[in-house]
């Protein structure tokens, strides 16, 4: 934008779209400082500066820099109540790039945009044929992925949607070579990302525009922010106001008809949305820009001292008002301390490996994705009446006619309720399960009325349209879709994960159905989906298979094959659910199965025609193929186990001979290819693995047999997050597994505690409660089957080293020498302590402590003092009514009775003298006060 006639149309054009901010690059030489209705910041130094920044007049701004290639400014938009900062960038190619881009900085709230004059899949959308053309094109891709690396350093993305439409045209080609960046916070508050603008410009760039809403307000499209006004949560309901609201409702007679059931279900629904909408406060976002322990009474707080500064300041020779505004000064720093105090320590009491990991993970910068298209993709277009676009319901006999009996009674439906979870997401209704727990409790009438249409519901197989509308969510996955040879999006909506919100009323309907399921068997060798059935128990199972009877060890070959089934859960078929549910539990439910999914139509894909089953077909297949191989005489004799989890598969196989072993592998892998391609699905060729027992000359002999696996063949595999490996007598061992626990353990320690001493600062409670809440649940992970690792001295080494970190942690925190407290460190839980409460429960109380294993003594007698809390080969301590001795730095003087920690962690005990470096922790009882809670001491 060289020419002066070009500035002032453009200025004109974005007067009249209303435009607030404008990036512009090359502006024309002797660029006024204002221009229409926008002020203009530029470099004055300069003869012809490249950059630009338009600021409509009235807007409240600061300039950071005005340099020749870039321009920084702070804006405060109305309504925003915050600063945001606006970078206006020029990338020539006269200048290399990390002396423009090593002086911008981003941020949370930063914008930056302008021409970039290069070209990346992150802001071009070039076809792969047309890149790379020529030493121009090159050079030119090669500076967009610098400009990336400098975007992902900074934490910013950007948001260039102009797909398949060049920014930039000259008369013989064109390109697209400008884009726009935003940090973390911006990128919350924009609707949609940065598109080309339709306005009359006579340039050789077209304009992008940006639209952003303040935080906390709803966009006009009806798609929120990412700091909207929060959920109406539980713990904000008044509760008395609630039940005045949930009591007019009337409980009625039985219900005996579907219309019937339709209008008293919606009523149910609208009176308990109306309760909780009434009594139920949202939680509001707070101060902009504020922590998530700000709340309103701090606001007031802020407001009252701001409001006394201002009448100290106008009136300073009043001493009352001075008083006053400190006053109002010490109230507001008082509130903030006491809250902060508040927040964490409700931080910690809730505090778990999950929770832990969403502070340590910053908020994902996500693509752009369209909400219908979501919608039509994930859910399909909503159909009315009975029109399902996949035929006609199947009820597989008279028995569907019938629908099934209600079994529960009263008091196990209360019961049911109040084992209902706490704090889960709520759905559109934004109702959740507290609410209803309340209302059954308290209110008799509610209670009748939910008992009725729960009732009603399943005697006559209709799911309550009222109960079906859900809230998608979806999560990224950002390693899914993507061809890493042009960056290109194979399939878009691979990325992500689709979660539907189910309202309240309807996932109680749910549960009441599901314990009416709850006696029907799930096969052995499936695990997941029900209670009991856990990764750890298909690994226990097929390790349990491997090595047991006359088969183990030296009698036979055993190998693990394992695959991974993709798009298992992609574009599931009604009539699949309906005949699992036919033949899993019953003809009887089908009814109300399908009037469960009415109006929840999938998108057809490539295979829409064909069927999909279920992924334990898969394993039916292959038992199938090894039962005709057991009926045919000529074939090699093998013994075969299949263990599913999800879409992951392993197959066990077991023989007495390497041409067995050889033989069962083959076929389970042929029978499992010929099931994906007949099903469509497809298997994970990047996946695969095998894993074969015995030594190296075993695994040998197997990939000279099988040279299409030869390079799969492992000594040891991960699966389902343990890691397994071969034993020399062709078992599994899980040491590695235990050696990995405790480095992972190790990794969280260091990676968590710098953020809670962020969050909250490291404190004993804080660091206790990372200790027992994460570390160590993330370091148990599987003990049902490694447990026994800890009674080697390796291991409670190595252990002993993990705590003997977190307490340096502790002690590098704080400023003094508090020896007592790193006491009360030290005796925390063991992790191998820990590992063998785990064992013990898995182990003893499920055998009802008759052991058959080699362990069965030590297991015994360890696990018996650990239970009772006595724990072996603890330090001697001093005598009862001990008085100890502290020198003048308020540290306990070395003494019988004592042991002695150093900065390394490593301990000993004490003797007279204080080496260098170390500190002392006492483990001597010492006479407390009753009075003052305070240990008996004295000074020396």
């Amino acid at each position: 934008m060289r020419s002066p006639g070009v500035l002032a149309i453009a200025v004109e054009e974005f007067q009249r779209a209303g435009v607030l901010a404008v990036l512009i690059q090359e502006p024309p030489a002797g660029t006024p400082v204002r221009c229409g209705a926008y002020d203009i910041v530029r470099d004055l130094n300069a003869r012809r500066p490249r950059s630009a920044l338009l600021i409509a007049q009235g807007v409240p701004y600061k300039v950071d820099t005005a340099a020749e290639d870039y321009v920084t400014v702070e804006v405060r938009p109305p309504g925003w109540g915050r600063w945001i900062k606006l970078t206006s960038l020029y990338l020539g190619r006269d200048k290399a790039l990390e002396q423009v881009l090593g002086r911008v900085k981003g941020g949370p709230w930063s914008l930056v945009g302008g021409d970039l004059n290069a070209q990346s899949c992150s802001w071009c959308s070039r076809a792969p044929s047309r890149q790379h053309q020529n030493q121009y094109d090159r050079e030119s891709w090669r500076r967009g992925a610098e400009i990336d690396r400098w975007a992902d350093s900074e934490n910013l993305r950007c948001v260039n949607v102009n797909v398949g439409r060049d920014t930039f045209r000259n008369t013989r080609w064109g390109s697209a070579i400008d884009g726009i960046f935003l940090g973390e916070g911006l990128a919350e508050c924009c609707a949609k990302g940065a598109d080309v603008m339709d306005l009359a410009v006579p340039s050789d760039h077209e304009a992008l525009g940006l639209s952003l809403a303040p935080p906390g307000d709803e966009r006009g499209d009806g798609q929120e922010a990412g700091t909207v006004k929060g959920r109406r949560n539980p713990k904000r309901t008044n509760w008395e106001k609630f039940i005045e609201h949930i009591d007019k409702c009337i409980s009625g007679t039985e219900i005996r008809d579907a219309e019937e059931l339709e209008r008293r279900a919606g009523q149910l629904q609208r009176r308990l949305k109306d309760a909780v909408r009434l009594s139920t406060r949202r939680k509001t976002a707070g101060r902009p820009g504020s922590k998530n322990w700000w709340n309103e009474d701090l606001e007031k707080l802020r407001r009252t001292y701001q409001r006394e500064r201002g009448k100290a300041r106008k009136n300073p020779g009043v001493p009352a008002l001075a008083e006053a505004e400190v006053e109002a000064r010490r109230a507001l720093l008082k509130g903030i301390k006491q809250r902060k105090r508040d927040a964490a320590r409700k931080a910690i009491e809730a505090m778990d490996e999950g929770a832990v990991k969403r502070w340590a993970k910053p908020r994902a910068l996500q693509e752009w994705f369209d909400a219908e298209q979501a919608m039509d993709y994930f859910v399909g277009p909503a159909t009315a009446g009975v029109d399902r676009r996949e035929g006609s319901a199947n009820h597989h006999g008279e028995e569907a006619n019938h629908g099934p009996t209600f079994e529960m009674e009263m008091e196990t439906f209360r019961r049911l309720l109040a084992a209902t979870p706490r704090g889960r997401a709520p759905g559109d209704d934004e109702c959740a399960y507290e609410h209803v727990r309340y209302a059954a409790e308290n209110s008799s009438n509610f209670r009748g009325e939910i008992w009725e249409v729960m009732k009603a519901s399943v005697q006559l197989g209709v799911f309550p349209r009222a109960f079906k509308p859900v809230r998608l969510v979806l999560i990224p996955k950002p390693s899914k879709g993507v061809d890493p040879g042009n960056g290109q999006a194979e399939s878009p909506w691979k990325r992500w994960r689709p979660i539907s919100l189910l309202r309240v009323l309807g996932k109680v309907l749910e549960k009441v159905i599901l314990w009416h399921w709850r006696t029907q068997e799930v096969p052995d060798g499936v695990h997941g989906y029900v209670p009991g059935r856990s990764t750890v128990t298909g690994i226990k199972a097929m390790r349990d298979w491997i090595e047991e009877g006359p088969k183990r060890c030296r009698q036979g070959f055993t190998g693990m094959l394992l695959e991974d089934v993709t798009g298992v859960f992609d574009h599931r078929r009604w009539q699949n659910v309906e005949a699992a549910v036919a033949t899993r539990v019953g003809a009887q439910w089908t009814q109300l199965v399908t009037s469960f999914l009415q109006g929840r139509v999938v998108t057809p894909g490539e295979q829409q025609r064909r069927a999909r089953h279920s992924p334990e077909d898969e394993r039916d297949e292959i038992k199938k193929a090894h039962q005709e191989d057991e009926n045919n005489p000529d074939a090699p004799k093998y013994d075969i186990n299949v263990i599913m989890y999800a879409d992951d598969l392993c197959v066990g196989v077991k023989s007495g001979s390497i041409e067995g072993l050889v033989y069962g592998i083959t076929r389970a892998r042929q029978a499992a290819k010929a099931w994906a391609e007949r099903e469509g699905f497809s298997l994970a060729e990047a996946k695969e693995e095998l894993w074969v027992g015995g030594g190296d000359l075993t695994r040998a002999l197997i990939g000279d047999r099988l040279p299409e696996l030869r390079g799969k063949i492992k000594e040891e595999v991960k699966w389902l997050g343990l890691t397994m490996r071969s034993s020399p007598k062709g078992g599994i061992c899980f040491r590695r597994q235990a050696e990995r626990s405790l480095e992972e353990a190790g990794k969280a320690l260091k990676r968590y505690t710098p953020l809670c001493r962020r969050q909250f600062g490291l404190s004993e409670a804080v660091l206790e409660g990372l200790w027992h809440r994460v570390i160590i649940p993330k370091a148990c992970y599987g003990a049902e089957l490694w447990g026994h690792q800890a009674r080697y001295a390796w291991y409670t080494k190595k252990a002993e080293s993990l705590r003997h970190a977190a307490g340096r942690l502790m002690w590098r925190a704080l400023g003094s020498t508090p020896g007592i407290l790193m006491a009360r460190v030290m005796e925390w839980k063991r992790v191998d302590h820990a590992v063998v409460e785990r064992l013990a429960k898995a182990t003893l109380y499920k055998r009802r402590w008759r052991l058959e294993d080699k362990d069965a003594k030590w297991l015994s007698q360890y696990a018996g003092d650990v239970l009772r809390n006595q724990q072996p080969d603890r330090e001697q301590v001093a005598p009862e009514g001990r008085v100890l001795e502290i020198d003048g730095g308020g540290s306990p003087m070395p003494e019988e009775g004592c042991v002695q920690y150093y900065t390394d962690g490593s301990r000993k005990e004490c003797t007279k003298g204080r080496p260098r470096g170390g500190r002392i922790a006492t483990c001597a009882r010492v006479p407390i006060d009753c009075r003052t809670g305070v240990p008996s001491i004295k000074a020396s």
